[in-house]
């Protein structure tokens, strides 16, 4: 594809804003949450170096962090659905920074939504979005707990130890979230709704639904 038909991504930072700018009250609280949740976990690495630790528990609680790290990004889409309005997805199209593929599906996407009034939010992406939320939370205090507990019993398998119980657990979540995602494209078929037409002719993932 020519590079002048690419759209021009903005930068995360000024979709954050856009999400911010177009959303009701239950985004930006969402939005609020993630932001209260994730600024901390990004500080917990410079903490640890004012921790009175020795190098071998900091290297445990380093691992442990990267495991929830990722188990985090696992997370992010069941969150982020519920934090971006229609407004959002028509201002995003507006600015051009979508493909022509990419327009069409979430045009379909905003019609989809709308058809429930309201907020526009597809049943369930709240509780989803929060139940996450609490999640996330709860992973990335517990990744510094567990290692600060259980490090003088585990040693160097701390992290591994941890491991164990965190990454299966945030596989049992993607795949509930994923089966969600399916179950709505189904039901959006059934009721006229091209979604799941045009994530298949389009190529695009199918991982979420915004």
């Amino acid at each position: 594809m020519n590079d002048d038909n690419q759209p021009q991504r903005p930068h995360p930072l000024k979709l954050i804003g856009l999400a911010w700018r177009y959303g009701g009250r239950t985004e930006r609280r969402l939005i609020s949450a993630l932001l209260f949740i994730a600024i901390p976990t990004l500080l917990l690495p410079v903490l640890i170096m004012f921790l009175s630790i020795p190098p071998q528990e900091i290297r445990q609680v380093g691992l442990a962090l990267i495991v929830d790290f990722g188990s985090t990004i696992v997370l992010l889409p069941a969150i982020s659905d519920a934090t971006l309005s229609v407004r959002y997805f028509e201002s995003v199209g507006a600015e051009g920074w979508l493909a022509p593929q990419e327009r069409e599906y979430f045009r379909e996407l905003v019609r989809y939504r709308k058809s429930f009034g309201g907020e526009a939010q597809i049943p369930g992406s709240v509780k989803w979005a929060v139940l996450y939320l609490v999640l996330v939370l709860g992973m990335n205090t517990g990744a510094l707990a567990f290692v600060l507990v259980f490090y003088p019993r585990l040693g160097d398998w701390t992290a591994a130890t941890f491991s164990v119980f965190q990454i299966p657990l945030a596989v049992m979540c993607a795949v509930l979230y994923r089966r969600r995602v399916r179950a709505h494209l189904e039901s959006a078929t059934l009721k006229g709704f091209r979604l799941a037409e045009l994530r298949r002719t389009n190529g695009l993932r199918d991982r979420r639904l915004g």
